[in-house]
């Protein structure tokens, strides 16, 4: 048996997130301690962009001692407890997407006509030229229609997931989530509980195609080209994009196919 992996979430008054009288007060009150007036200045900056805040993020972001925080809970103005990651689907607000350039418009629309016949479809783009805006636009107007939609993001190696990600978590936020071999069994048993639950976005290798998704509609495959989709050292033997393709016919969703050399 493993148990759910949790994680330290420090929770603020909403009374004071939202008021700047109430803050002005709090700052007047704990300016005799530079410690707890970084925490209270980091637990603001974070509080405003995701609905939970992490003990470990405020920590390491700010370099925030635990004693710190612990003294803003005597005072009553935090809570510290734990959660269980399955629970923390959080929604952060994420930043505007950069405008699309007149190629990029043209393929966008040229895809959108292509799924109207077509279950598959790929976008030929040498490396740099912005696949990956094309990708987020899709995925953005997906669950503009559909909240509830999810959106398998498949990428050949584990190695290629840390740049997507920052990308795709500065557009959307705690909606995205990473799968890969790599994770503790833990974080793999809180993944999966995510995805059953709607986490919207996955990130990951083949291996992703694995998960519980009930609500699929998209399904990318960056470098489709790339052999590190073919499974072929061990069983079960399949390549990861021809996989994909199956997955998404089960689902009844769209594909995307992305690279430089088809």
């Amino acid at each position: 048996r493993v148990e759910e992996k949790k994680r330290e979430v420090i929770e603020l008054d909403e009374k004071i997130l939202h008021s700047e009288e109430e803050q002005a007060a709090w700052f007047d009150a704990l300016s005799r301690s530079k410690h707890q007036t970084n925490a209270f200045m980091g637990l603001l900056f974070l509080a405003g962009k995701q609905r939970y805040v992490f003990w470990d993020e405020l920590r390491n972001r700010f370099d925030i001692p635990r004693s710190a925080i612990k003294q803003l809970e005597r005072k009553g103005l935090v809570r510290l407890f734990e959660m269980g990651l399955s629970d923390l689907i959080e929604q952060q607000e994420s930043i505007d997407q950069p405008e699309l350039s007149e190629e990029q418009l043209q393929a966008f629309g040229q895809i959108e006509e292509e799924w109207q016949d077509k279950q598959v479809v790929l976008l030929q783009g040498v490396t740099g030229s912005g696949k990956t805006h094309i990708y987020a636009r899709k995925i953005r107007n997906l669950l503009k229609e559909d909240p509830n939609a999810q959106v398998l993001f498949l990428l050949p190696e584990i190695a290629l997931t840390t740049v997507t990600l920052v990308r795709l978590r500065a557009l959307f936020g705690e909606q995205v989530l990473v799968y890969h071999s790599r994770l503790t069994p833990k974080e793999r048993l809180t993944s999966w509980h995510k995805v059953l639950k709607g986490q919207n976005i996955v990130l990951g290798p083949r291996s992703s195609l694995f998960l519980p998704f009930s609500n699929l509609k998209l399904v990318i495959v960056d470098e489709e080209h790339d052999p590190s989709y073919r499974q072929d050292i061990r069983k079960p033997y399949y390549h990861g994009r021809d996989a994909a393709i199956m997955l998404a016919a089960f689902h009844k969703a769209r594909v995307l196919l992305g690279s430089a050399t088809p």
